[in-house]
């Protein structure tokens, strides 16, 4: 995950998790990455590559706040870097907040990907989404939605589950599919362990019964049409594939995070002094991705996997969760437990006849476009 603008953001959403780490750079308002960085990261980024499709991933805070003429050089250095037969694929997560016509005009004259965070109509959407004057951004973000669908701009969903919309799961989901999303990802927000003074967080039941309800009405309606990653990779899991997302996958490591000054940490949940891995003006991308230290980091998840989920039978679904989600439990705190873990538990229950009846119609080839029943 690429960072141009570090934790820079023109919002300040209640459950954001990245805003905090200004405090890493001292909240300086130089924290935009130079061509000097970029150059030298997509030169180290491209060689490491040996595959024909090169994924570059710009997120935040708001990339978008660093305007067209740094993704025109970001471009123009990729051209220059990448060898023959090579495809240079680019993705951005944004809040929708600046996407004029000239943006969406960049974006679909360059193929790029966007990933655009909304949590669903105006009355779920603006409860933790506001500016840094709390003044709401519904209006902005859906006239971006419109923007992205008339210029062809291929645009998925990113959702974020919080008390907003936790118990509004039907509303949410078919909001984004009558707007003419076709990817969704919902991802849980909580504070954990739970403080009193939280406005967002949600508990694991809350979680699992949000996945049940815009499980049961996608497939029934959507198989085949409405792509949600949440189901896609349980489906993965079902049918014995390599997990695509790091949640989901048995150990770590593999989604590094660059800061905006060159700064490589080991994952966007843990961008810390303790996981800074080191900088690529002095250090290779490629030492820093396969040093010892990360290579631990990566492993950590399995080898402290707790002991409820070595005996759980959703082991080879979830492998555990994220272990940012872990929580300390049982007596002196040292039996690790993930915080979503009975959510989940609920939710794969609830799915299995689905899964099941799934995993049998493609091994024989057959459509899944509809499965109305177990």
């Amino acid at each position: 995950m690429i960072k141009p603008s570090g934790a820079g953001c023109n919002m300040a959403c209640d459950y954001c998790y990245y805003l905090v780490k200004r405090r890493l750079y001292g909240h300086k308002a130089s924290t935009r990455m130079d061509n000097r960085v970029l150059r030298e990261f997509t030169r180290q980024y491209i060689q490491t590559q040996n595959g024909h499709e090169i994924l570059f991933s710009w997120q935040g805070g708001e990339p978008t706040l660093m305007g067209i003429d740094f993704f025109r050089q970001a471009l123009s250095c990729q051209e220059a870097f990448k060898r023959p037969g090579q495809t240079i694929v680019n993705s951005i997560q944004t809040n929708g907040m600046l996407l004029d016509d000239d943006w969406c005009a960049f974006l679909e004259e360059n193929n790029f990907l966007v990933g655009l965070s909304m949590d669903g109509p105006p009355e779920i959407h603006n409860i933790f989404r506001r500016t840094m004057n709390k003044a709401p951004t519904f209006n902005r973000v859906y006239d971006s939605l419109q923007r992205l669908k008339r210029y062809g701009v291929e645009f998925n969903i990113l959702c974020v589950v919080s008390r907003a919309n936790v118990e509004k799961a039907r509303e949410a989901y078919r909001f984004f599919t009558e707007e003419g999303a076709r990817f969704i990802q919902f991802i849980p927000a909580a504070v954990h362990p739970p403080v009193m003074n939280d406005t967002f967080g949600i508990t694991a039941k809350e979680w699992g019964n949000f996945l049940c309800d815009v499980f049961d009405q996608w497939v029934c309606q959507d198989v085949g049409r409405i792509f949600v990653m949440n189901f896609e990779a349980t489906l993965a899991g079902w049918c014995g594939v390599e997990q695509s997302i790091c949640v989901y996958k048995p150990n770590c490591g593999q989604t590094l995070v660059l800061e905006h000054n060159g700064d490589v940490y080991a994952c966007d949940f843990f961008v810390n002094p303790a996981h800074r891995l080191g900088n690529i003006m002095q250090t290779g991308l490629s030492s820093l991705a396969d040093s010892p230290s990360q290579a631990a980091f990566g492993d950590l998840k399995s080898e402290t996997l707790p002991d409820t989920c070595r005996s759980c039978a959703s082991l080879f679904i979830c492998n555990g969760g994220c272990p940012a989600d872990r929580i300390p439990t049982g007596k002196n705190n040292k039996a690790p437990k993930n915080y979503f873990c009975d959510g989940y538990r609920l939710f794969f229950r609830h799915v299995t006849p689905y899964m099941d009846k799934m995993v049998s119609m493609i091994k024989n080839n057959i459509s899944v476009d509809q499965v109305m029943a177990p």
